[in-house]
């Protein structure tokens, strides 16, 4: 976790989000004295500028994460991580074609059924994090990190928080989260369908 001056925490996912946000119509900043992320959405561009180049002592834009880098984490993922737990599915998306690579091999694990999209969320934003620092180290006030807070019940943040950060932990990790993950959705449509049949029928 990180921390203004003034003792207050910075909204870091809320950050990353704004890091890792393809809409570069819309431009994502920080508010140095309170912590929080805003956005500027398109329509809103004029006057939400104004507002920030008015104040640029309190507002900075955040970075956007290139979509040279996304290729080259996703390229990453798909090699090192994919492979422990479906070969043949990594292989199938390092087949596809260069031209938006990144865009197809996305929307490959976004529909697939085996939870890679929880992996890969993690992994960019693991990534971003390295170009958030090294962010934060610019900014013209003093920001200090405390003990960074992960969730207790996600293999993969467990994995992170104890240090077991190497290849083979971390591929161990994503394999036990993927099943995880597939577990909550098999039960969270199980008590979907429950209630759908005890829903009263007027």
């Amino acid at each position: 976790m990180y921390y203004l001056p003034n003792k207050i925490k910075i909204d870091i996912e809320a950050v990353i989000d704004g890091m890792l946000n393809g809409n570069t119509d819309n431009f994502y900043f920080l508010d140095i004295k309170n912590g929080n992320v805003g956005i500027i959405e398109t329509g809103e561009t004029k006057k939400g500028l104004e507002k920030i180049h008015g104040k640029p002592d309190r507002y900075f834009e955040i970075p956007r994460v290139s979509y040279r880098d996304k290729e080259k984490w996703m390229k990453d993922f798909i090699k090192e991580i994919i492979p422990f737990d479906d070969i043949v599915f990594a292989k199938k998306l390092l087949k596809l074609p260069d031209d938006d690579f990144f865009e197809n091999a996305l929307a490959e694990i976004k529909n697939s059924k085996d939870g890679w999209i929880h992996g890969w969320n993690q992994w960019s934003r693991d990534y971003a994090y390295e170009i958030l620092e090294d962010w934060l180290e610019k900014l013209p006030v003093q920001i200090t990190e405390g003990e960074w807070e992960g969730y207790d019940d996600c293999a993969i943040c467990q994995a992170m928080k104890s240090g077991n950060n190497s290849s083979s932990e971390l591929k161990k990790a994503f394999s036990e989260q993927n099943f995880m993950n597939m577990i909550s959705q098999e039960s969270e449509q199980f008590y979907k369908n429950k209630k759908s049949k005890n829903k009263k029928r007027f």
